[in-house]
């Protein structure tokens, strides 16, 4: 989440070396945002639109922890058969709740997201979002040679590794 989305898309762009893929609205939560596409992920820059009455939550948020990461979301094809997987592997997820962006084109694009439970995930926001056209989102590969590709991992770091391991290994088959 970020306070400055012009800003913050500025700055990714300079540190990925390619410019988003995708830039739009989330009209039903009142945010703006930017999808940077690697070969094997997307980063999205999300930030309030200024008196948008649905982003109040999200302008608290940035007001009380400041910028940076709000969620870790995994894809999928179905979100119906992985809210249902993942409740039948002991984690608590959330029926599908369906979603559309806005894109600055004009374009409508809708996805499906599951939310896991924050106690299960022990605060971190983890969704599995199903997204039609998602390898469109991801462009293509970026033409300088130093840009940014792939994601090459993510560090979870936490006091309890067991807890991390049963989230992530078992209840998500990461």
């Amino acid at each position: 989440v970020v306070n400055d989305g012009g800003l913050a898309v500025s700055r990714y762009t300079a540190l990925l070396g390619s410019a988003p893929t995708w830039r739009g609205e989330h009209p039903e939560l009142g945010t703006r945002a930017a999808l940077f596409g690697l070969s094997n992920s997307l980063i999205e820059l999300v930030g309030p639109i200024p008196d948008a009455p649905e982003a109040e939550g999200m302008r608290q948020l940035l007001a009380s922890r400041g910028e940076g990461l709000y969620a870790l979301a995994f894809a999928t094809d179905d979100a119906a058969q992985c809210s249902k997987a993942l409740r039948e592997r002991g984690v608590r997820a959330a029926p599908p709740e369906s979603g559309e962006a806005r894109g600055s084109d004009g374009a409508v694009r809708s996805y499906r997201t599951v939310e896991l439970s924050a106690r299960g995930t022990r605060g971190v926001n983890v969704l599995a979002v199903e997204r039609s056209g998602a390898s469109a989102l991801r462009g293509s590969a970026p033409e300088a040679a130093a840009a940014v590709h792939a994601l090459d991992h993510v560090v979870v770091r936490t006091s309890q590794p067991e807890a991390a391991l049963g989230l992530y290994g078992k209840g998500l088959g990461v």
